[in-house]
Parts: structure tokens; sequence; C-alpha cells
């Protein structure tokens, strides 16, 4: 017999890896997990590099992932080859070193490479997935339609409502900016928000959805979902006192007109999607944001809408939730055309400078789910021309009942 490994402190409970022939035990001294592996007496016997990549790392299924084994070597120089598993049981191109595999259904993947040498050494990398899927869009019912008596916005709605208020069954925003969060129950992780405008101001620099916002106010962390509709784009930033704004997602080029939907579902495993009119339009990730995982409250930011008025518009459906295949587990932006022509929006004369209409809304099921930086658009101090616009915000159930 002879000695093969030295300062091992303590080891019990030894375990070979069937593969690679590594030996793994658990240092009782250190509590750890380790590793030892016969590295040899030069570089020829070293193990390979593996490493992998993807073109995309989220998307709604099927999905089309282009993966890579770029970048991996072999010490020694000698000859590689290559295996992948899709995690998802199928196999074709598996031993490709840059296959494009479709994932057909949604769920959390985590594809691995292998790479081994002809000395039988090898080398693992694994990615990580998240394919959704599309149970529609909005699919959550009413908070506040606004329809009572005339008075300033109160509770449940709070942060920056002072130039809020409801009139004439509509919210009317007389503040040049503001937001207001709706403090009627702490929803669950997955959530959604949404508007549909009216019209649009080509100079509105922000309007923005609010999900998952931690506290009553903003500051406290949130997600916030911006259409900038000078740039004709939107973007997904998040906000936590720690860090202050990262750019999560974005700019998916878009550009909304009258009529159009906007919105946004937020689910617990960190992945956001964005919709025009039903149909996505961007894909991100927040997996690293602090609350991530967390439920919160919705809410609405405005930056530059005196005049805007908001009025309810009608949903109610289900929540919506992110399964696998195989089991495992508001405020309105608005572009709007030069001029401040507006279709007729009601019969007491011509509209507001700007008008909008907010549902919020919530659902009453449970739901589950199995996900990086610039600033949200800079805030403008020119008022917009003529706007009229329609917001609503919807959310999942409040966390109580989950």
């Amino acid at each position: 017999m002879q000695d093969f490994a030295s300062g091992l402190e303590g080891p019990v409970d030894w375990a070979a890896d069937p593969r690679s022939g590594d030996l793994y035990y658990l240092s009782i001294y250190t509590g750890e997990v380790r590793r030892i592996r016969y590295a040899g007496t030069d570089v020829g016997d070293e193990p390979p590099v593996a490493r992998a990549s993807a073109s995309t790392t989220i998307g709604v299924a099927p999905t089309t992932v282009e993966l890579s084994s770029l970048g991996s070597y072999d010490p020694g120089g000698h000859p590689l080859s290559f295996s992948w598993d899709f995690d998802d049981g199928t196999v074709a191109g598996a031993t490709l070193e840059h296959p494009v595999h479709v994932y057909q259904g949604p769920g959390a993947f985590h594809p691995v490479l292998t790479v081994s040498n002809t000395r039988g050494m090898l080398a693992r990398d694994t990615l990580s997935l998240v394919i959704a899927k599309l149970p529609g869009f909005p699919t959550t019912a009413v908070l506040d339609s606004f329809a009572r008596p005339d008075a300033p916005l109160a509770m449940p709605w709070t942060g920056g409502i002072s130039g809020f208020g409801v009139r004439e069954q509509a919210l009317a925003v007389d503040a040049m900016s503001g937001n207001a969060i709706w403090n009627g129950g702490v929803f669950g992780a997955n959530q959604e928000a949404f508007f549909r405008f009216d019209s649009i101001a080509a100079t509105a620099p922000e309007h923005d959805l609010l999900l998952k916002v931690q506290g009553t106010s903003w500051t406290s962390g949130a997600l916030q979902v911006v259409y900038s509709a000078p740039q004709a784009a939107v973007v997904l930033t998040t906000y936590d006192p720690e860090t202050g704004f990262s750019r999560r997602g974005g700019p998916w080029p878009v550009r909304f007109q009258p009529g159009d939907q906007f919105g946004a579902r937020a689910y617990s495993n960190g992945v956001l999607l964005v919709y025009r009119n039903g149909e996505v339009v961007g894909s991100a990730s927040y997996v690293g944001w602090p609350f991530a995982a967390a439920g919160g409250r919705v809410g609405m930011m405005l930056n530059g809408a005196a005049g805007a008025r908001l009025q309810h518009s009608a949903a109610a459906t289900s929540c919506s939730t992110l399964t696998s295949a195989r089991g495992r587990g508001s405020s309105r932006r608005a572009t709007a055309p030069s001029s401040t022509t507006a279709r007729p929006w009601c019969s007491r004369g011509p509209p507001p400078t700007r008008t909008m209409r907010l549902e919020a809304s919530r659902c009453a099921g449970t739901s589950t789910c199995s996900t990086t930086t610039t600033s949200i658009p800079a805030r403008s101090s020119r008022t917009p021309r003529s706007t009229r616009w329609s917001c609503t915000t919807t959310t999942t159930a409040p966390a109580s009942t989950r």
C-alpha cells in the first residue's frame, strides 16, 4: 500500500465518482466535502477545462438555445470529446461541440457540458435556463376602479399621492410627478401590471409599472418596468437601498400606439416578461436582486404627468403560474402623435391635458413558480403634450392567503 494524500483533516464517509474516479470525502474537522484527484507528474496528466455558454438563459416555450463549448481546452493538448445533458430528457445533438437545442416546454433547466480527454479525465460545466409558458395576459382582477365620489386619493393608496385625486370616477394627476402604492395587501411572488393607452405623449419620459414594492415606498425596493416614449423602448430596472438602480433587461424596441396595452408579469423565480397587447416583447432575469423571490405591493410612478387622468377598465381572471413539463416545479406611459389631437373619450367637452385609466387587480387563487445595469430614463422637466391614456395594474393574491 502507498499513501496517496495528506492533510485530510479527519476524513470520513468516502465515495468515488463513477465516471472520473475522483474520491470525495467529508472532513470531520472542517465540516467540508473535499475531492481527491490524481494530478500525475506532468502537465499532460491535468484534467481538461470545461466552459459552457448559452445564447439566452431565459425565454418563452418553445425556445431555441444555442449552446457552446467555446473556451474548453486540455492543458496537455490531448484530443477532447464533448457531451451535453440538456436536462429535458432529449439526446439529439448531445455529442456536438455547439448544439442548437429547442426547449419545448416550460421549466427550470440545468444543461451540463462534459468534456473528456483521451486519458479518461473529464470536467463539467453547468448552465441555468428558465423557460416560461404563456397562460395569457392579463390574468388578474380589479383592485380599484375609482368609481366613487370625488375626493383626494387616500388609503389604501399611499406614497407620493398629494397630487392625485378621484374626480368624476377617474384618478386625476395634478402633480408633475408622483407615485401611488396600493397598501390594501401584500401580494404573492407572482405579479402582473398593465395599462392601455388612449393617446400618447411623445415627450413623456417615464411612466412606470411598479411590482414587488417592498414596504409602502418604492425606495425600500421595487421592480420598475419603464416605457420611454422618446426612445420607443422598454427597460426593466430594479431598485434596492444598498445598490440603488440597476438595469436588468432591455432596451426592448417597441412603440406603443393609442389603444395598445402595456403590461408586465413578474415570477417568483426571477423572470419578468414584458407585453404589448398580450404578446411578449421582451424577457429578463432579475435574479440577484435581493427581493427576487419575495412578494410585495404594486403601484405606479409618473414623471412629467401633470393633468393625467386614470379611469378604470375591466379585467377579472385567474393567477398565472410557471411550471415544468417534467413536474418542476399604474401608470401609463405613452408615445403620442406629434399633434395634440386625440380621439374623443367622453361627452363632457375636450379632453384634459392627459388622461389615463388605471385598473389594479388581485387574484384569489394560489399560484406557484419555480431567474444585468443603467438608470431609468432621465427625468424630464418638460410638460408633455396633450395626452389621454389608460392604465391597469394587477397582482396576485395577498401573501396571507397563499
